[in-house]
């Protein structure tokens, strides 16, 4: 029952892309947000939520869901990587910072996050 719940809420979300593809924006999103329903919260379903309402310009609600997606699955790299792309694009360079160390706390070795840390480092320079 959990798989067959994971595969309709991938369902859902594969389905919101394509309506936002075709321009139904609200019906986009009432795919996604069902998405999110049958997976119980899963950390991916969140995440797509959040790339998802980074994608439609809705910042507040991609920090939401992306912060979301990080507390369901601490490990998982990309919710911080994709919220400090969004904190930067707010110019919350201090919070882009903080996602982007706390990827390297967990993956030293990260090349996206050590490259967009030292992007994010010379813009606070300029300022």
């Amino acid at each position: 029952a959990v798989a067959l719940a994971e595969a309709d809420a991938g369902m859902h979300g594969e389905l919101a892309w394509l309506l936002h593809s075709a321009g139904s924006s609200e019906e986009a999103e009432r795919e996604m947000r069902r998405s999110v329903e049958l997976a119980e919260g899963s950390a991916h379903a969140y995440l797509q939520l959040g790339l998802y309402y980074r994608e439609t310009q809705q910042p507040d609600l991609a920090i939401q869901a992306l912060s979301n997606a990080r507390a369901a699955e601490p490990e998982l790299l990309e919710p911080y990587l994709v919220l400090g792309q969004v904190y930067f694009g707010l110019g919350r360079l201090e919070d882009a910072l903080g996602q982007y160390r706390s990827v390297l706390e967990l993956d030293p070795q990260n090349l996206p996050a050590k490259q967009s840390l030292e992007y994010v480092l010379s813009r606070a320079e300029q300022r």
